[in-house]
């Protein structure tokens, strides 16, 4: 069985339409994007829970500071895109034509304000919710004036219509035309790899084999690095927030073919992130309290694209006799000349790795191509150290879209060392406490 996939946006934005890509399980999605206080936002949403939330099965609020979005989910099969599509729109329409007024406004603001106290209830959700919003540069007191701020909101005013953005096979999705002009995007996915190594001449290719072969070698040869079976990393995490800096702890324990444990730790707060084999889960904890989110498809795919960016996985990738690698070309990394070659990863896709010229060495890594041929994701690694025979980086540098977003110094590192199995174990969170593992 197929399904349909929408979001239906505000403001106007374009509408797309996947023509290719087919879902075997999706939800639709309603995105709701506007600039609005959290008290507005949140007003909004109370007083229309019974007019349009109940044209779908479920919604989530992601408040921001200059901005919110609310997201409502539903699943529609194929042929019934349209009309669900245009329900949702017409809600949406319906929802912001008349905003709440009289005593409509004032039970919506109270059941805000009241609802608010138990997002707080907690010792530990109390100081989340503090440090969330000094690190989103909120007033110290940002907390105490909450719930007036809740009891004060006022609905928005949107005069923007909904946009429909609907992804599923084109040949089922019927009677498209009744929701308006539809401009069609090919995604990246229909635009396969090959498409771009096909246009490296086979002097590239041949050229791009050498470079990775010299890598290989640069790190320990390619026995040592097979013999990686798993590791653990552990260290200094840096994040910039804002213009801010926020300094915690990360930690990685990689474990072939398919275990990841990724764990950061910012004063009491601490998120980990599990991958165990087809299953996974996110466990954060503050102070008394805890929250568990199981792994959807996608979440699994980010993790497994985590286990797989590291230098091992890298260069095992490009130095498979059946990879695509190529010569892409020379440039500069932080003042050090470097060659370039580009490979299709498995989980990662199209990957660009930048060589030290003279050490050969890996000095920075790119991925997430757009289909202009910009890089967002970098990151660039120095200070490297050999442990069991295999050249690390200890130090990293990510930036996204051009700026940098995080630094990491490994502290500690051990290759092939014991598996701590409890951190496999699903814990059992109820009612946001820990009350043991599955």
């Amino acid at each position: 069985m197929g399904f349909g996939k929408f979001a239906a946006t505000m403001p106007s934005t374009p509408a797309f339409l996947n023509a290719s890509t087919c879902w075997v399980r999706s939800v639709a999605t309603a995105e709701f994007v506007c600039s609005l206080t959290i008290s507005q936002f949140l007003c909004f949403a109370a007083s229309r829970r019974a007019t349009w939330l109940a044209v779908v099965p479920s919604a989530v609020l992601t408040a921001g500071r200059d901005a919110s979005l609310l997201m409502v989910s539903a699943v529609a099969r194929p042929e019934s895109t349209a009309a669900v599509a245009a329900r949702v729109r017409e809600a949406l329409r319906a929802a912001t034509a008349s905003p709440a007024s009289g005593a409509a406004l004032d039970r919506a603001r109270k059941r805000a304000a009241q609802g608010w106290v138990f997002t707080v209830e907690s010792l530990g959700q109390l100081l989340s919710s503090w440090l969330a919003g000094d690190g989103a540069g909120l007033p110290a007191d940002h907390l105490e004036t909450a719930a007036a701020a809740l009891r004060a909101g006022t609905p928005p005013q949107l005069a923007a219509p909904p946009v429909l953005l609907l992804a599923g096979p084109a040949a089922r999705m019927k009677d498209l035309s009744r929701l308006g002009r539809i401009d069609t995007l090919r995604t990246e996915a229909e635009e396969p790899v090959a498409v771009r190594a096909a246009s490296f001449s086979p002097e590239q290719r041949k050229r791009g084999r050498q470079l990775i072969d010299a890598a290989v070698l640069a790190h320990g040869g390619a026995q040592k690095l097979k013999a990686v079976r798993r590791t653990e990393q552990a260290g200094d995490l840096t994040m910039s927030i804002g213009g801010h800096d926020l300094t915690g702890e990360a930690r990685y324990f990689r474990e072939d073919p398919s275990r990841l444990v990724y764990t950061t730790r910012f004063l009491e707060f601490e998120h980990r992130q599990v991958l165990d084999g087809a299953r996974g889960w996110a466990l954060s904890t503050v102070g008394d309290s805890a929250t568990l989110v199981p792994s959807d498809s996608t979440a699994l795919l980010s993790l497994r694209a985590i286990l797989e960016a590291d230098l091992v996985h890298l260069l095992r990738a490009a130095s498979d006799p059946a990879s695509d690698v190529a010569f892409a070309g020379r440039g500069m990394v932080d003042g050090t000349a470097c060659d370039q070659v580009e490979f299709t990863a498995r989980v990662n896709g199209r990957v660009r790795l930048s060589l030290d010229a003279t050490t050969h060495r890996v000095i920075a890594v790119e991925l997430q191509p757009t289909p202009q041929g910009a890089w967002r994701d970098r990151r660039k690694w120095s200070e490297f150290t050999q442990i069991e025979g295999v050249w690390w980086p200890r130090r990293e540098a990510r930036e996204v879209d051009g700026e940098t977003v995080s630094r990491t110094m490994l502290r500690r590192f051990f290759v092939n060392g014991p598996v701590d199995t409890t951190l496999f174990k699903r814990p059992l969170v109820i009612r946001g406490e820990i009350r043991g593992v599955e």
